[in-house]
């Protein structure tokens, strides 16, 4: 079905500052296949005087400090969906002000407008003893503007999904990156493909093997490129209720900015019965390498 809604939080603080979302919300359903989701929101709020933050940056001629100014700003979502059996399409829009913020939530980034489109195809076999059990294609775009009419990024991708007969299942993703912008770097022409596969031989057995290769932006405003690391990782978890536990290592090498290897593995314990002893019963085997490939 289809809904209208409001919402409203407000936040004061002791000592002075207070800060107020207003906001519109609703999903309508119309000509049995459209879906149209829209979210409208305005913040307005006033800053507590506090040294919690230093600096004399000024964004749309506001100080990032907190000295008792007053701000202002609005926040919107339109999605719109159709869907049937086997196609599925989504249109979506996406801003946040430069001055809108949530003091009852989480804003990670504003002053950007995004927009968004995916267009799908999901192939359903009639005969399920055939060798494809499912088949998803999709290709798609996004590109984000901030308020300024800077392109900070815009991107093409095409991911493919096919589920085997035995459990067996493929991915495919090829994406590229025409420009993406980082604190002044600008990334171009920046291509990936991410491929795997898999299998269950049975319900406590996932294995899968995958390779990828890409060319990305490091995000460190000082520097924006990857380091050379070595590092090793271990994880431990035990469930008390099921009496299970496992354990799971990594280790990962970044000889350059451009290569990136690691290997790592998950073992599965459980109690044997009727012993207290614990038994080994499922283990995983995983590695990756990446090279940039500069033709």
């Amino acid at each position: 079905g289809s809904y209208i809604g409001l919402l409203s939080t407000n936040r004061v603080f002791e000592g002075g500052g207070n800060g107020h979302v207003f906001g519109l919300n609703g999903l309508l359903r119309f000509a049995e296949l459209y879906t149209l989701n829209f979210e409208f929101n305005k913040s307005l709020s006033v800053e507590p005087n506090a040294d919690w933050i230093e600096g004399d940056e000024i964004i749309r001629g506001k100080s990032i400090l907190l000295d008792g100014e007053k701000k202002q700003g609005d926040a919107s979502l339109v999605s719109l969906k159709r869907n049937t059996r086997n196609w599925n399409t989504t249109l979506s829009y996406l801003q946040y002000s430069p001055n809108y913020n949530a003091p009852l939530g989480f804003v990670t980034q504003n002053s950007i407008r995004n927009i968004e489109f995916n267009h799908s195809y999901t192939y359903f076999p009639k005969k399920k003893e055939g060798l494809v059990q499912q088949l998803n294609v999709s290709l798609g775009s996004e590109f984000i503007f901030n308020y300024n009419q800077l392109r900070k990024y815009f991107d093409i991708y095409n991911d493919l999904f096919i589920q085997w007969k035995g459990n067996f299942r493929t991915g495919l993703n090829i994406y590229h990156v025409v420009n993406e912008e980082f604190a002044g770097f600008f990334g171009r022409n920046m291509t990936g493909i991410n491929f795997f596969n898999g299998y269950n031989p049975s319900e406590k057995i996932n294995i899968r093997a995958f390779v990828s290769f890409d060319e990305s932006i490091r995000y460190d405003e000082d520097k924006p490129a990857v380091g050379n690391a070595l590092s090793f990782r271990l994880i431990g978890e035990y469930n008390d209720f099921d009496q299970v536990f496992f354990i799971q290592p990594l280790l990962k090498w970044n000889p350059n900015p451009f290569t990136i290897f690691y290997i790592g593995g998950t073992n599965g314990y459980s109690r044997v019965e009727p012993t207290t002893n614990f038994g080994r019963e499922d283990s995983q085997l995983y590695f990756k390498f990446q090279y940039l490939f500069d033709l």
